[in-house]
């Protein structure tokens, strides 16, 4: 499919989207590098911030989990120093423990349910020296273009059954239509919708709360340095907000 507009496009072989903006939080994550243990980047999609970090001279690891397109990485980025390797959080993380002095995952968890969620941070606890941080993005239960069709009644709901859960929710494709039928035929909606339908399988899609979310790092011990809500104007979506990503930086202590 061609891409939709100038900064997002559907991934190829490989799920969800590829964004073309430099993330956010990338500051963070290029100040991790301690000369010696390299820097993690979990869905490297297009390998903007691994180059930029490759770059600045950090050795970069830059992962995807289809194993299928690891070559293909290899080959478009020859020469730049970045390694390549298969990742699929939680279980398949082929990495020793205290290997990383920083962990990017950009837009990852969201494709991850409460028990895969809480062994991800578990494996982050361990992949990380001391001292070393986890800069992490994901999807917000207050993402604009679902607030009209009740997104955040049903999180607060679970919320409330469990203050903990961080369950996914399996009916979001129909969230995401109900949206869609908020809008006129003709609209972007309808054509960003269809590339939803083809980049996504049918399964589930998580949203967070930032709390909750940062109460889950603190209690496998990590340290919360930032958690904040932020606009996320490359999102695939027609309807942007001002708190539609969840943005998150968590530090091993020394």
């Amino acid at each position: 499919m061609a891409r939709l507009n100038h900064d997002f496009s559907p991934l190829n072989q490989r799920v969800g989207f590829t964004f073309n903006t430099l993330h956010v939080l990338l500051k963070y994550w290029l100040d991790c590098w301690d000369g010696s243990h390299p820097l993690l980047d979990i869905g490297c999609g297009n390998c903007l911030n691994s180059l930029q970090a490759a770059e600045t001279g950090a050795r970069v690891i830059a992962t995807e989990l289809n194993p299928k397109v690891i070559p293909e990485l290899k080959e478009q980025h020859r020469g730049t120093g970045i390694e390549f390797d298969c990742l699929h959080l939680p279980e398949t993380i082929p990495f020793k423990d205290e290997t990383f002095s920083g962990i990017l995952c950009a837009e990852v968890f969201h494709f991850l349910d409460h028990e895969e969620v809480l062994a991800s941070i578990q494996r982050f606890y361990d992949l990380l020296i001391p001292g070393g941080k986890v800069i992490l993005t994901t999807v917000s239960e207050d993402l604009s273009l679902l607030q009209p069709v009740g997104l955040k009644q049903l999180r607060v709901a679970q919320r409330e059954r469990d203050g903990s859960c961080m369950k996914a929710l399996r009916e979001y494709q129909d969230l995401f239509c109900a949206a869609r039928n908020l809008e006129p035929e003709g609209h972007p909606a309808w054509e960003i919708y269809a590339a939803h339908l083809d980049a996504y399988q049918p399964g589930y899609f998580n949203f967070f709360y930032p709390e909750q979310l940062a109460t889950a790092f603190k209690r496998q011990g990590f340290d919360i340095e930032l958690i904040e809500l932020g606009a996320a104007n490359h999102y695939p979506i027609w309807k942007h907000g001002p708190q539609d990503q969840v943005r998150l930086v968590a530090g091993k202590p020394e």
